[in-house]
């Protein structure tokens, strides 16, 4: 590797000069990206020539490339090769382009709620035999692609653990497959997920509770997986209008909940409700009496 440490003392000597412009160089310049276009960033691309290989490591934009000595370098990486022809003092550019296989997951960040907490905590595929197997959780949700998943694979499972309005959620998806497939791409609906109630609240005698000061009392009950995640949230000093409606604030995961009133010290039992995807009016009535 005699040749190397001359191109870096040449570099080093001539910082104004090019690097590839030593002579018997040339830059190579590559990317690689799948055949939706998107970047494949981190994969080891190996460059050969004569009986020397070179490990490159792509970018996050999925660019790699250096400086190699001129003539022709084979590249190869999982899924693609190709070969390029180095000329002394030139830049070569190169686009490999790799099937993506596997599965695709997108859950993009809901827009909605930007003061929510959302983390993928678990992600496994079901072999044809029953087995499950886990995969590395991705750092955040967005795009995020998983090609260990085998065109075989017979089902795919993620868990999500959210936090909003200081409750905590564990949610479930999972999809089933009838037959194989190469490449899966999987959506979560995170943008709309979430519910914006407003609450209808009447004694038990059917008048509205208007224009009254009540604390509210909510506790998640569905679980959609087997982990508990029931928390409450207590919402204090929050008015009815002159209807008895009260726009609860922020935003709710869809859902089961259980709701408890509280008017002047005295609480009705607490019952079940459910929120919907949206704004929706929620009926509820409520025994409180003595006010």
């Amino acid at each position: 590797m005699w040749w190397l440490r001359l191109v870096i003392a040449l570099c080093c000597a001539l910082p104004a000069l090019p690097a590839w412009a030593a002579p018997g160089f040339g830059l190579l310049r590559g990317s690689v990206v799948f055949d939706d276009g998107a970047p494949y960033v981190l994969l080891p691309v190996l460059a050969k020539y004569g009986e020397t290989t070179i490990r490159f490591t792509t970018e996050e934009d999925g660019t790699f490339g250096g400086l190699l000595p001129t003539g022709t370098v084979s590249l190869t990486a999982p899924g693609v090769a190709a070969s390029v022809n180095i000329r002394p003092g030139e830049q070569t550019v190169i686009t490999l382009q790799v099937q993506r296989i596997g599965v695709l997951l997108v859950a993009d960040a809901p827009k909605s709620a930007p003061d929510s907490q959302i983390d993928i905590v678990l992600v496994e595929w079901t072999a044809a035999d029953g087995k499950n197997y886990e995969l590395k959780c991705p750092v955040a949700p967005g795009k995020s692609w998983f090609p260990e998943v085998p065109a075989t694979a017979r089902a795919f499972s993620v868990k999500l653990w959210w936090q909003l309005n200081n409750m905590q959620y564990i949610t479930g998806y999972t999809w089933s497959f009838d037959k194989p497939a190469v490449k899966r791409i999987l959506r979560i609906p995170l943008a709309e997920r979430f519910a914006t109630p407003q609450l209808a609240l009447k004694d038990d005698r059917g008048h509205p509770l208007a224009r009254t000061t009540v604390e509210l009392k909510l506790s998640w009950t569905q679980n959609e997986t087997e982990f508990p995640a029931a928390v409450e949230c207590r919402l204090v000093g929050f008015r009815t209008d002159a209807n008895g409606q009260l726009p609860l604030p922020q935003y709710w995961l869809p859902g089961k909940y259980r709701l408890a009133v509280t008017v002047n010290g005295k609480t009705s039992p607490d019952r079940s409700i459910e929120f919907t995807a949206g704004g929706k009016l929620v009926p509820a009535v409520y025994h409180i009496t003595g006010r």
